[in-house]
């Protein structure tokens, strides 16, 4: 059994011959002879231009909508439209990257907080 070396050095050395090559060049010249290279125009680039910056706009107005809606959500209370993503999204995001035990604890203790603040509020608003 050869040993790895050796083949390797067997891999490094070989070479096509000249018909391979011949014929490699005759595809890639054909390929080249069916496909040729457009310039593109001046407009052509500021139009393409134009569409990456939109799409670099509309992302931007996405995410900066997602994180306002993120934000205005931390003082929503039960029955306010953004209540859900309150505890849906941003409660399980920061459970998902709290990681010590400690901080874990800390942030239960701050969740019990929070909904014992949030009823007292309802009850005030609702008269209870």
């Amino acid at each position: 059994m050869e040993n790895f070396e050796t083949i390797l050095h067997r891999i490094r050395t070989i070479r096509p011959t000249d018909q391979e090559k011949q014929r490699t060049r005759a595809v890639v010249l054909d390929f080249m002879a069916d496909h040729p290279h457009h310039e593109r125009s001046l407009l052509s680039h500021v139009t393409m231009r134009i569409h990456q910056y939109a799409a670099i706009s509309v992302m931007l107005l996405f995410l900066t909508i997602i994180a306002g809606v993120a934000f205005v959500s931390e003082s929503a209370i039960p029955g306010d439209l953004t209540y859900v993503i309150k505890i849906k999204v941003n409660e399980q995001v920061r459970d998902a990257v709290t990681v010590s035990e400690e901080d874990q604890l800390s942030w239960d203790i701050t969740k019990a907080e929070r909904r014992m603040a949030e009823a007292e509020q309802l009850a005030t608003e609702n008269g209870f």
